[in-house]
């Protein structure tokens, strides 16, 4: 056996395992869970504008007019000319909801109980409505071409047989012989759709396109903005083309998502020279700053200037405040980067050239873009602040921007003066933004600790709460175990209260109360850049102990456990309370976990004997990771030691462990011959090596072991990693130093050759892993050669030992060169 094999090739085969379960196809991020943003969708916008805000959901609303706007528009104005005898909701019924092969049979048959009692039925019935009858009858003829390829096997799915050109020519012909303007303009879009549909086939085509100049232009029906789709469609120059969208976006609501993916961004720019009135030119702008995926500060400052009251500016503005809060704040909250837009791709530094020296490279350009990105926040505020010089009725919506715009950028005190000139609001959005921004200024400007702070922080939450109750129902998802898979389309809208609680969860960690940011991070459970375990319904699951597995001291746990049985709590208390409780001694067990890799073990052991002693065969990954021999013999690792592991009398337990620890330090205590010392620190250094990264008894430090694990590393939300412990206890787990110093303390103490040697292996073994340690800890991943001066050491003055014979015979080409 080779020596390089039986030290590193076994060791980083063990590496592939990991502790924490994985899915099998690897996670993926779902509905805005990569992107901070606090700043809300719509506050001074339109309903139908939300498919349109900076989200990962952009475009991808479940309906084009979320809110239904246009449908009530369609709704109210036939319910006027009934002159109100159809109620909205019949009319919905019949326009909406009625299948149009069931309404057209219905028609024919005379089937007037079809209709029941539905008060536009009843209306278009009556013998003096009959054109109103005869026109609803045509749009629901046209309705049903749309279903030509519907399963042909669903009778109710066939659809029409009759072709678009002829109900173009149709409709025409009525829209020229009704006398009412109302059914006039709703035969002329009837004609311009069907016309369309049509395509090729209509062979008559420009009597129908007239039909918009002369009926539709100036009209104030919502059939405009839907015509002007159609009219444009029809259209054979570019120009012409992309005005009557741009038209039909800003008339219609259920039209705009259609209008904006057939206009192109180089279409855009094309045809600005050319457009001249104000009202087309601030449309384009409004789409181009929409089609705009880095910064649109441009097109907002153009729109502005064309028009200060555009119904667009706060949607423009919403998206720039989002863009900018997602490029300086996710990297810093959440962890996750983008790719720099300004080289296009990740330029990557050599990997065995140090991560101080690398002058390119992904990091480079993220703080390169971090730099722009302030410096356009910078810009953004300057430009919103004159404008609330100037008087306009979003400028209460400017205040919310400017305030959250300084609370990205670290200016709370101006956040908090900004927010301080505006009163509570009536309308609930706005006030819910206001107390964001309140909190968030708040928290950063004061001594948060203290009771009054706590208490005025909660009342804000309450209120929050109070105004959009489903705040509080969506913290700690991660109880769920479908936390990521929700399709319900509003996890970012409704999750609002869960980035505010990661905020103040860092505020609360600066000012030193790890239990309330522990709390705080752990009732949120925004997905981070940082492996926090995967739900389950265990009460075992590592999601209770990320954050103080990461943060806590013991002294933490301690409060943790006597918060969790305190018989009275504050209001805030009650709000950062977690709403699922791990197992206790899931808490304690990190408690000793954390007295371990401070090397307290009689402290730990005390921790342990307090627990369950079934508890590590039952709960989580511990009966699959902890030794059931003995640590103070390495196995394989140590060909020249005796075969033999004496077995712990128990299954899985840290306590049985720990004990054995302590008895080798206890034993080192005593008066005792030099000889026997040594022999114990050998032992105490086997021990030591198992609780190591590399050692059979890892999980007595850590709570997951992946093959990515490198040692100063923060890892990702995928994997496990060992960060920041790895910077307070990396010298330990993955260095072996504490190790090292018992095998050295038993070469200095020992004059047995055979001990000497055996130390000396050891610390080969131990020395190969301090240098992996050293190379990641500067950025050297590529393993370069390298011969332990304890293996010459070995080869120079023991080389006659049965120890290296031993080793010799299983590896070997000990002596050659060896990681």
């Amino acid at each position: 056996m080779n020596l390089r094999y039986s030290i590193f090739t076994i060791c980083f085969s063990l590496l592939c395992c990991c502790a924490i379960p994985l899915p099998a196809c690897g996670p993926s991020i779902y509905a805005d869970e990569g992107r901070m943003q606090l700043f809300r969708n719509g506050l001074d916008g339109l309903k139908g504008l939300e498919p349109f805000y900076y989200s990962e959901r952009f475009l991808n609303s479940y309906s084009a007019d979320p809110g239904g706007e246009d449908y009530k528009r369609n709704c109210a104005e036939w319910r006027q000319f009934t002159g109100n005898k159809a109620s909205i909701d019949d009319i919905y019924a019949i326009q909406y909801d009625t299948d149009p092969k069931a309404f057209l049979d219905a028609c024919a048959k005379g089937d007037r109980k079809f209709f029941g009692n539905n008060t536009l039925m009843l209306w278009l019935l009556r013998k003096e409505n009959k054109a109103a009858l005869d026109y609803m009858i045509l749009a629901k003829r046209a309705e049903s071409t749309q279903f030509r390829d519907a399963d042909p096997w669903v009778d109710s799915a066939k659809g029409s047989q009759e072709m678009p050109g002829e109900l173009a020519g149709e409709a025409l012909n009525r829209c020229r012989q009704v006398k009412q303007q109302f059914l006039k303009e709703r035969y002329a879009f009837q004609a311009l759709k069907m016309a369309y549909y049509a395509g090729p086939t209509l062979q008559n085509r420009q009597p129908v396109l007239d039909l918009y100049p002369a009926l539709l232009d100036k009209s104030s029906s919502v059939v405009l903005g839907w015509a002007q789709l159609f009219y444009g469609m029809q259209q054979s120059d570019p120009l012409q083309q992309t005005i009557y969208l741009l038209r039909s976006f800003d008339h219609s609501e259920e039209k705009k998502v259609f209008c904006y993916q057939q206009i192109g961004r180089k279409t855009l720019d094309s045809i600005m020279p050319f457009i001249k009135d104000p009202y087309t030119l601030e449309l384009l702008h409004v789409v181009k700053g929409m089609k705009t995926y880095g910064s649109a500060f441009e097109q907002i400052k153009a729109v502005y200037t064309l028009n200060p009251h555009s119904k667009y500016l706060p949607l423009l503005l919403t998206r720039e405040v989002n863009k900018l809060e997602d490029w300086i704040w996710s990297p810093e909250l959440l962890g996750f980067n983008g790719i720099s837009f300004e080289d296009g791709t990740i330029k990557r530094a050599p990997y065995n050239k140090p991560y101080a020296q690398q002058d390119s490279g992904y990091a480079y350009y993220a703080k390169l873009n971090l730099d722009q990105d302030k410096k356009r926040l910078s810009e953004l505020l300057g430009f919103l602040e004159k404008t609330t010089e100037a008087p306009g009725r979003n400028k209460d919506f400017v205040t919310l921007c400017i305030a959250h715009l300084h609370n990205i950028s670290g200016n709370y005190e101006q956040a908090r003066q900004w927010t301080n000139t505006l009163e509570p609001m009536q309308d609930k959005h706005y006030e819910i933004q206001r107390l964001i921004e309140a909190t968030i200024a708040f928290a950063y400007t004061e001594e948060v600790t203290t009771p009054a702070a706590k208490d005025r922080i909660a009342t804000n939450l309450l209120r929050m709460n109070e105004l959009n109750p489903a705040f509080l129902k969506s913290l700690q998802k991660g109880s769920d175990p479908n936390r990521f898979y929700s399709a319900d389309g509003e996890e970012e809208y409704d999750d609002d209260m869960a980035e505010l609680f990661l905020l103040l969860s860092n505020r609360y960690k600066a000012q030193g109360d790890l239990l309330t940011a522990g709390f705080l991070y752990t009732k949120a459970a925004v997905m981070r850049n940082t492996y926090d375990g995967w739900a389950d319904t265990s009460d075992a699951n590592y999601q209770f102990i990320a954050y103080f597995d990461r943060e806590a001291s013991p002294a933490t746990i301690d409060s943790l456990l006597a918060f969790k049985h305190a018989k009275r709590r504050t209001v805030f208390e009650g709000l950062i309370a977690p709403v699922r409780w791990a197992n206790e001694d899931f808490y304690r067990d990190l408690k000793g976990t954390i007295l371990v890799r401070r090397e307290q073990y009689h402290e730990a052991l005390a921790v342990f004997a307090a627990m369950d002693p079934n508890f590590w065969e039952t709960h989580y990954e511990y009966k699959s990771y902890l030794p059931i021999t003995t640590i103070t013999n390495l196995g394989t690792l140590s060909p020249w030691d005796e075969p033999q592991q004496a077995r712990y009398y128990t299954l899985s337990s840290k306590k049985q462990i720990v004990a054995e620890v302590t008895r080798l330090q206890d034993s080192l205590n005593l008066r005792l011959p030099a000889e026997t010392k040594a022999k114990l620190n050998y032992r105490l250094g086997h021990a030591l090596y198992s609780l190591s990264y590399y050692g059979k008894a890892w999980m007595m430090m850590s709570y997951g072991r992946t093959s990515r694990e490198q040692w100063q590393a923060k890892g990702d939300f995928a994997y496990y990693s060992f960060y920041p412990n790895s910077l307070r206890y990396g010298n330990n787990y993955y260095g072996c130093a504490n190790a090292m110093a018992a095998y050295n303390k038993a070469l200095t103490l020992s004059r047995n050759k055979e001990l000497k040697a055996k130390c000396l292996l050891s610390l080969t073994l131990c020395d190969n892993a301090a240098k992996y340690m050293r190379d990641s800890r500067n950025g050297l991943y590529t393993p370069q050669p390298y011969r332990s001066a304890y293996l010459q050491q070995l080869e120079r003055r023991y080389a006659g030992t049965m120890a290296y014979e031993a080793a010799s015979t299983t590896c070997p080409d000990i002596a050659r060169t060896g990681y």
